[in-house]
């Protein structure tokens, strides 16, 4: 049984936007990997609401950068809902 199969009537007529960062390659417990943790739980999740998804990628990304990126989707969400990301 799903996590939200009680739920998943709920997001079927919802728009919603998966924003992640996930880091593949060299991990140090179990050596070089295909996919993030992050995003193989974002894909989950996109299956189970129909989200669309970004991934968020950085040659030196931060996380003072992540916290400013986050911090301004939230301050101008309204200003966002409009769109057809």
């Amino acid at each position: 049984m799903s996590l939200f199969s009680k739920n998943k009537q709920h997001y079927e007529d919802k728009k919603s936007l998966i924003i992640y960062f996930s880091r593949a390659g060299e991990n140090y417990s179990v050596g070089n990997i295909a996919k993030g943790n992050t995003e193989v739980i974002a894909e989950y999740i996109k299956d189970l609401t129909n989200a669309d998804m970004f991934k968020v990628e950085g040659k030196n990304l931060t996380q003072q950068t992540i916290k400013y990126v986050l911090k301004n989707l939230l301050k101008n969400k309204e200003k966002m809902q409009g769109l057809n990301l």
